[in-house]
């Protein structure tokens, strides 16, 4: 008697569709019952049954699972501040209830208390240079000011003694001369006149020939004063009056040169001096910054609680933080600490969430909001829910650092209001499932039965014992199946190994969603 392997088929689809709880079963028995009735039937073998898979419908969560630790909702990290390498030579113990403003630690500080004696004694010298450039540059600048007043008075000075001889004493000197001039003609008019009356008088013998000589005598010597008044006043005129007003303008020239040469030194001195003063005034201000880190670097020698709480130590802390170095070794009085290292961790009482990374290649799928399902590895059994709060909008930069083919997303959780919250401690390891979707009711096959071919996603389904290739709509998916929307029907069978010659597999598998 012949099987035919399609009848089978058939009858066991309604089977499947009449009873969708026998899923599993049914699934191995459809596998086993379609090789065995291939066989039968004697034909050749055209699809291999254990590749098969039978279209479910049902419940489906598509979910990002990853690993994180439970953090307090509030905490401060304290680091060391001070610069290089410190000594610890106290320290307190690790898990005691401090209160606010107890000491938690003290570096040695003998190298900064002597580097502090030395910055004194630099910062002393320094002002003394500081306060010797300030009273010079006051001196300075009243020097310069007399200086030039003087220069400018000066110049004043010349200018008005050119004025006063071009419109004053000039002037008068030529009328005074051209007035000698003027006697002069008039004495030698009246000595001429003399002359003629004697020389009338003398032929009349009415005076002496001595008498006629003194009176010619005295003509002559006004004649003579005549001519040297009118030397006098060519002297004046054309020597005497350009040699003195020469020797004004001169005066005034270089006065005003004088002026401008005192102006210009007096403005390099002021400047000069001022130069000094502001190099003299930011040394000493260097110096008293450095007087002041140093004080301050002492103050951070010793470090105390901000905040009553438990003391964590940074070694104790899985990540070093931001910025932050982690020590590898115990932290114990007599180790070296490195400045910007993590050396507490003091958690308030204000709850816990739970800090995650998320891959790049899931965090599309991630959002705030979405509801998260919490396991505690300390604590089986137990199950806690919460939202995710904040999603970073950069990868992680320390990570990408270490490897650069991982990017990773620093991702915060909030944990929803539970009785067993008490129980959490910090830096528990946890599983934080994020869930992207829930599905009550969703047609699913296996992520390897879909196919990329020419673009659209296709699946290849049985039918008449061969593999027909069918294009279909997906949705979401979990790594392992894949959600299907549109194209296939429960209860239809696809193979999970499908031809690879016709396409490539499908882009976009999350290895970390999980059902």
């Amino acid at each position: 008697m012949s099987v035919n392997p399609v009848e089978i088929l058939d009858k066991l689809k309604c089977v499947w569709l009449k009873r969708p709880v026998l899923s599993s079963a049914l699934t191995v028995t459809f596998g086993l019952i379609f090789w065995g009735a291939v066989s039968l039937s004697g034909g050749e073998e055209i699809v291999d049954a254990s590749t098969l898979y039978v279209v479910k419908t049902g419940p489906l969560r598509i979910s990002v699972s990853e690993t994180g630790t439970v953090q307090p909702m509030e905490k401060v990290i304290l680091k060391n501040e001070v610069e290089g390498e410190s000594i610890i030579i106290w320290l307190v113990d690790e898990g005691v209830q401090v209160e606010e403003g107890e000491l938690l630690l003290e570096f040695d500080s003998s190298t900064l208390a002597d580097d502090r004696v030395n910055q004194e004694i630099l910062v002393l010298q320094s002002e003394a240079s500081y306060i010797d450039a300030r009273e010079n540059l006051s001196v300075v600048q009243s020097q310069a000011e007399t200086d030039v007043d003087q220069a400018e008075l000066d110049f004043e000075f010349a200018k008005q003694d050119l004025e006063k001889y071009v419109e004053g004493e000039y002037p008068n000197l030529l009328k005074q001369a051209e007035a000698t001039i003027t006697l002069a003609k008039e004495e030698l008019s009246e000595a001429q006149e003399t002359v003629g009356w004697s020389q009338k008088l003398h032929e009349e013998q009415f005076i002496s020939a001595s008498e006629l000589e003194k009176d010619e005598l005295a003509y002559k010597k006004k004649a003579l004063d005549l001519e040297l008044s009118k030397r006098d006043l060519d002297l004046l005129v054309n020597y005497t009056h350009k040699r003195q007003l020469a020797e004004f303008e001169s005066d005034v020239k270089q006065a005003e040169m004088s002026l401008d040469r005192t102006r210009r030194k007096a403005t390099a001195s002021v400047v000069q001096a001022q130069a000094s003063f502001k190099a003299k005034e930011a040394g000493y201000e260097r110096q008293k910054a450095k007087l002041a880190k140093i004080e301050s670097q002492l103050g951070k020698t010793k470090i105390y609680s901000p905040m009553s709480g438990q003391v964590i130590y940074g070694t104790s802390v899985s990540k070093g933080g931001e910025g932050g170095f982690r020590m590898q070794e115990p932290l114990v009085i007599g180790r070296k600490a490195r400045e910007r290292t993590e050396m507490f961790h003091i958690p308030g009482n204000d709850g816990f969430i739970i800090e995650t990374s998320i891959p790049e290649s899931c965090i599309e799928n991630v959002s705030e909001g979405m509801p998260v399902i919490i396991t505690v590895e300390a604590l089986p059994g137990i199950v806690f829910s919460g939202h995710v709060n904040w999603v970073s909008p950069v990868a992680d930069a320390e990570v990408s650092y270490m490897n650069s083919d991982l990017r990773v997303y620093e991702t915060e959780i909030s944990l929803d209001e539970s009785e067993n919250l008490g129980l959490l401690h910090a830096d528990m390891e946890c599983n934080a499932e994020i869930v992207v979707a829930q599905f009550d009711e969703a047609t699913y096959v296996p992520i390897e039965a879909v196919l990329n071919v020419d673009g659209n996603p296709t699946v290849f389904v049985v039918h008449d014992n061969e593999l027909a290739p069918r294009v279909v709509q997906t949705g979401l998916d979990n790594g392992v199946v894949i959600e299907i929307n549109e194209g296939l029907e429960t209860g239809e069978l696809v193979t999970v190994t499908p031809p690879l010659d016709q396409g490539f597999v499908i882009d976009g598998i999350y290895d970390q969603f999980v059902i």
